[in-house]
Parts: structure tokens; sequence; C-alpha cells
């Protein structure tokens, strides 16, 4: 005869103790949260149970816009120190800045790249489970003379570095490269996903995109790949 769940419940109760049944929720650190891409990550891991530390520069200004929605916490992409500490009991990070500027302190250099490698290093200390990087489609090569380059501009040679550097890095990884990015709503239009040697240009929406990112950090299928 079957045992009636309480039943069962009362007898595990008894004999080994209260059962916890859900696990605590994993920590998933999203750098760029406020950003334009970012801030529909940090509402997607949110909605799917996903405890969210969102590292921004500025934690008052994330909190007075978006509330409760995530753990903000401050940090500097370009301050190595200051993301030893952000990554403490984290387990899976995703990365969405990006930069618009080419000259000055917040330039392609120093956030594609550098403020990207420093992320890693930091993620790769904290033991991370596995890195999302989002990039761009046409990123990947150090070729100045590509034609892709020209037509998108020099920054996609720093997100290239960068891909570069997550994939030696020994990390457990995906690279998500997505075309350029809208803000209509997302599961309308479909997801075509393809192999970096496939990439052709085309739009997509950060929603649709942010979906992508969160299913890679967990599915074994993603591991070690570049989505276009």
């Amino acid at each position: 005869m079957p045992v009636r769940p309480s039943i069962f419940s009362l007898i595990c109760a008894l004999l080994i103790g209260p059962i916890t049944w859900a696990a605590e929720k994993p920590v998933v650190l999203v750098a760029g949260a406020t950003g334009e891409t970012g801030i529909y990550v940090v509402r997607a891991l949110s909605q799917k149970g996903f405890a969210v530390r969102g590292l921004v520069r500025d934690t008052q200004k994330a909190k007075s816009q978006n509330g409760e929605l995530a753990e903000w916490i401050a940090g500097d992409v370009r301050n190595p120190a200051q993301l030893l500490e952000a990554f403490k009991g984290v387990d899976y990070a995703v990365s969405a800045i990006g930069s618009r500027e080419k000259d000055g302190p917040n330039n392609f250099e120093n956030i594609d790249w550098l403020g990207n490698r420093n992320l890693m290093d930091a993620a790769k200390a904290a033991g991370v489970k596995h890195f999302v990087l989002m990039t761009s489609g046409s990123a990947g090569s150090g070729d100045l003379s590509d034609p892709e380059v020209q037509r998108f501009g020099a920054g996609r040679i720093w997100k290239g570095k960068a891909e570069a550097y997550l994939r030696d890095s020994g990390m457990p990884y995906t690279i998500v490269a997505p075309g350029g990015l809208r803000n209509y709503a997302g599961n309308e239009k479909g997801i075509l996903l393809r192999p970096r040697s496939q990439y052709s240009v085309g739009v997509i929406s950060r929603d649709d995109v942010a979906a992508v990112m969160i299913e890679c950090l967990t599915n074994p299928a993603c591991n070690s790949k570049t989505i276009t």
C-alpha cells in the first residue's frame, strides 16, 4: 500500500530530523547589471529563482531605479581588488559589460578587454562553476583590415581578446555573441543559434539574448562553445 505523503514526512522527521526541501539558491554575479542588456539578465535570473548579485558602480542609483531585484554590490571592473571581494560566495557569473567609448578611462580596451579579464581572474579565484561572456557576433578578429571590424569598430578587437582569454582560462565557459541588439519583446521572433564560423549579420532582442545566457549557465551542452 502506498504511504501517504503526510505520514511519510512524519516518519522521516522522526527518524532523520527536519527535511530541507529546497536547496539554497545558487548565486549569480552579473557584471553590467544595470546596462541595457544586463538588466534583462538580472530580471530573468530573479524570476527563475537564482540569487542575483548585481555588480554596479553606484549601488544607491541601482537600488533607486530597480529596487530589490538584486543584491547590489559596488565594484569597478577596472579594479581587481574590488572584484575579488564581490565574487565571494558566487556560483556562476555573467558579464554583460561593454564600452561605447574609443578614448578615456572607459574606452574599449579598459572595459571590453581589461575589465573582462579582471572579472575572469576573480571568477576563477572564487571557483565559479561557469562563466558566460556576452561579446559581439563580429568579434574575434584581431585584424584591422577585417571588413567586419571596419564596419562595427575596433572595439570588436578588444572583445576578441577577452574571448581568447576566457577560452584559455581553464574555467567552464560559454561565449554568447549576438548581432544587433534591440529592445522588442523576447520570445516573439525565434532565436537562431549558430557557431561563429556561420555568423551572419542580424538583429535580436536583448530579452532573447538574456534567455540564452541564462540557459547556458547550467546547460552542459553550452560548455566551451561560442554561440552567435
